[in-house]
């Protein structure tokens, strides 16, 4: 179950860096006003894109800055 979800999230921040690199420039903000654990900031910030991410739940909120924080 681990290795599937592992394989999930993969896909998913691969997914959002194919997003970012299609329709974002270097130079553009990306906003994400329901960000989760933050993987489309994950994304920008691999990409070296400035980044907005807008969490109301605390527990995903701290889940996105300990990801983020692993970079």
């Amino acid at each position: 179950m681990l290795q599937f979800y592992k394989e999930k999230v993969i896909q998913l921040k691969q997914y959002c860096q194919n997003k970012i690199y299609k329709y974002f420039e270097k130079n553009n903000i990306i906003l994400d006003p329901f960000c989760g654990s933050g993987t489309t900031c994950i994304a920008a910030k691999l990409m070296n894109r400035k980044f907005i991410g807008i969490e109301i739940d605390e527990v995903y909120f701290n889940a996105s800055q300990k990801r983020l924080a692993l970079l």
